[in-house]
């Protein structure tokens, strides 16, 4: 999701131009090369490039092992086109020995007059008006591996040749995690939780620019010829992703941009981002972040109401007029609050549910200051499961909960940021302007955090909870 502080100015970088889909944010599955020569997989895709309001994405590789066939998908969308795609061509490298048969029908094959490749080409003439998705497949025999490829392309009069995965060989994975650095060590230790719907980009220095979505689990992989890049996370991008909002409100405990050279695979591409709590807290103290979450008061007497709980006519469990859940209901919130991020800091016990719940979320004066703030990060992860907290992206929500859980881990194992004279440098905003200090009180920043989530003004606790 693009910032909820400010509108960003957002430009695309050429019609080289190489994203992940929106649609399917699952990374491709890079194969090695045993693997390719043996094995029955399917590669999904997403890659995606741009001409003439028309766009262009890499579907999938499916290789049928009982039919000795290898399938290559592709989609054409009309996403600002105004003009006819009237010319459609996917180079056939030579590795391809046969084309056995392509969809739609009416494709020939040979020298393509735009690339100057041999080609299976199309000439659909689809309308923008009328024909806003086509979907092209190419069926090949044999175990065809995949690599880059030349797609030609005209739009009325207008041609060009861009670059997708296709069959051919000699392409390689860039691949790494974006992920909350809890501890600020500026490396991905375990247990440290990916940040999803991030976008990291490569750039080979000479226009070609290919870019991959992450995961949910913060890894990100991108398919590239053999060669020298360079890895960063753009603060804006064009892509309806979570850079903006890192950006806005996470400072960088690691290098900003890596080299890399390809050929073998490069991994372990990492990039660490830890929150400016202070910044964030502002924010919600003052408005520019804005929650409807509720407090931990609420919570503790939904819970505790449930744990004494009574059957309606219907079958449904009642918690009383003044309650906006069913027992059924805020039994499914906790459940799924379990497999939310980590296993822990929340397992409860089953038919015991409530009470564990209510226990946790009663105000306790003597509580200490962990136990302060697994009550409020329960109450900001309740909120979360009802769809309700903070307001405009859920994203950065959900990064924030993964990084108050991390604070709770680590401080039950005894891991402590280290000092600033350990030499991590720290970005703010993703732009290089010197160290940053490392987060000093966690646990106070993390409770005080997610107080303000569950609605509370200036850092207040509110009432029972």
């Amino acid at each position: 999701m693009k910032s909820i502080r400010a509108a960003a100015a957002i430009a695309f970088v050429g019609l080289a131009l190489v994203s992940c889909s929106g649609e399917n944010p699952s990374v491709i599955d890079v194969a090695s090369e045993s693997e390719r020569s043996a094995a029955s997989f399917t590669t999904f895709g997403g890659e995606t490039v741009e001409f003439g309001g028309w766009e262009f994405v890499f579907v999938e590789r499916k290789f049928d092992n009982e039919g000795n066939h290898t399938f290559f998908t592709y989609r054409a969308t009309s996403i600002t086109a105004t003009e006819d795609l009237n010319h459609f061509a996917l180079e056939m490298d030579e590795c391809v020995s046969q084309v056995d048969h392509a969809t739609p029908s009416g494709y020939i094959e040979g020298i393509d007059a735009i690339s100057g490749l041999q080609s299976v080409i199309w000439f659909p003439g689809l309308d923008p008006q009328f024909n806003q998705n086509q979907v092209f497949s190419v069926k090949i025999a044999g175990d065809v591996p995949i690599g880059m490829i030349a797609v030609a392309v005209e739009v009325a009069q207008n041609s060009t040749v861009l670059s997708l995965p296709g069959p051919c060989e000699d392409i390689y994975s860039i691949s790494g995690t974006v992920y909350i650095d809890a501890d600020g060590s500026g490396t991905l230790n375990n247990g440290e939780s990916g940040l999803p719907n991030v976008t990291a980009t490569i750039d080979d220095g000479n226009g070609g620019v290919f870019t991959g979505l992450t995961d949910a689990n913060g890894a990100y992989v991108i398919l590239a010829p053999a060669g020298d890049y360079t890895v960063t996370i753009e603060a804006v991008t064009p892509a309806a992703d979570f850079n903006e909002d890192l950006a806005a409100s996470f400072d960088t405990t690691s290098a900003t941009a890596l080299p890399v050279s390809t050929g073998p695979d490069s991994a372990d591409n990492n990039f660490g981002y830890e929150p400016r709590t202070t910044e964030i807290i502002e924010d919600l103290e003052t408005g520019v972040l804005l929650t409807d979450g509720r407090s931990t008061k609420y919570w503790w007497a939904h819970n505790r109401a449930a744990s004494k709980k009574k059957t309606d006519p219907d079958g449904s469990t009642s918690l009383g007029p003044k309650a906006d859940y069913t027992a059924e209901e805020l039994l499914a919130f906790l459940l799924t609050i379990e497999g939310l991020f980590l296993v822990d800091p929340y397992q409860f016990t089953a038919g015991a549910e409530f009470v564990e719940a209510a226990v946790i979320l009663k105000k306790d004066p003597n509580a200490t200051e962990l136990e302060a703030l697994k009550k409020e990060l329960l109450a900001a992860e309740l909120n979360r499961v009802a769809g309700i907290g903070l307001i405009g992206s859920a994203e950065l929500f959900d990064a924030l909960l993964s990084w108050a859980e991390l604070v709770v881990f680590n401080e039950e194992n005894g891991i402590t940021p280290p000092p600033v004279s350990s030499g991590i440098s720290r970005s703010k905003g993703g732009d290089d302007d010197g160290p940053q200090r490392a987060i000093s009180r966690p646990v106070e920043d993390a409770t005080i955090l997610m107080r303000l989530l569950n609605g509370a003004v200036g850092g207040g606790s509110g009432g029972e909870g």
